[in-house]
């Protein structure tokens, strides 16, 4: 019987919009190299999970399974489970897959209150009782395509649905936190996105060991890519965005870096022509 060889099995984080190249060049060029020197040197193997691999975003994990692909990497692998990959932009808010349904109820309330209309949310969720807590569950559009037989759901116009839902959960849950409805902590999971996410839920409150078994690199540059204007000024959705993505970048992971000597690699370029670096350890 041949005998099951280890895995150093890794996780790799990134905003998938913001790391198409990087990652191109690690799975066709670096893993490989990698998985032959664990294989002849070390005797294990060695596997990457790219959540994005796939070309089609429909086909991506969803927050649940993305989560629950780094727990397995953290439970079995041989070592580092965690490779994450920051760059200059943080990502759109993910819409939470599961909200408890007195939540829900409450964002509903403040919706019609605000004086929006709440048919946009009642179209991305969905009541769902056999989840516990009872929650209303957000839809795809093949889960919408098939609870609606003989209509087709075009995933422009669902994309523009659920681009809606983001921008009125924006306002509402920031009305739910001023108003104390919702609290600061809890209504995080609306403001998240796919990078942050998947961050925190492996480092965030870690034990010192496995942090240590995570690595960050982390690429900061001046000159912000990609960014709306309008006149020289972001849009506050991106405002948003810059914010969080500092807060990760300048105070997070330093933290990390300070309190449990997490494996923090940075490479800054203020120019606007892109120039490599070589990674160098945060300083405290």
């Amino acid at each position: 019987m041949l005998r099951h060889m280890a895995c150093v099995k890794i996780y790799l984080c990134s905003n998938p919009d913001d790391s198409v190249t990087e990652r191109k060049v690690l799975r066709e060029h670096v893993f490989p190299k990698i998985r032959d020197h664990c294989r002849h040197k070390h005797g294990v193997d060695f596997r990457v999970i790219d959540p994005y691999e796939e070309p089609n975003p429909d086909r991506w994990p969803t927050q649940q399974v993305r989560l629950q692909l780094i727990e397995e990497c953290r439970q079995n692998s041989l070592g580092p489970f965690f490779v994450s990959l920051v760059g200059a932009q943080y990502g759109a808010a993910c819409l939470p897959e599961q909200v408890e349904f007195s939540e829900f109820l409450t964002v509903l309330q403040v919706c019609q209150e605000m004086g929006f209309s709440s048919e946009v949310l009642e179209q991305c969720y969905r009541q769902d009782e056999n989840v516990i807590p009872p929650s209303f569950c957000l839809q795809s559009q093949h889960h919408k395509y098939n609870s609606q037989p003989g209509q087709k759901i075009d995933k422009n116009v669902w994309d523009e649905v659920l681009a809606k839902g983001r921008k009125i959960l924006n306002e509402v849950i920031t009305q739910c936190v001023l108003d104390g409805s919702i609290d600061q902590e809890n209504a995080q999971k609306y403001f998240q996105s796919r990078l942050e996410n998947d961050l925190r839920f492996a480092l965030d409150g870690q034990s010192g060991a496995d942090i240590k078994r995570c690595i960050c690199y982390v690429y900061k540059t001046g000159k912000k890519a990609d960014q709306k204007k309008k006149g020289n000024e972001p849009f506050p959705e991106d405002q948003n965005q810059l914010f969080r993505l500092s807060q990760l970048c300048d105070n997070f992971l330093p933290n990390l870096v300070r309190t449990q000597q997490a494996l923090i690699y940075t490479s800054t370029n203020n120019t606007e022509k892109p120039v490599s670096y070589p990674f160098h350890s945060i300083q405290n």
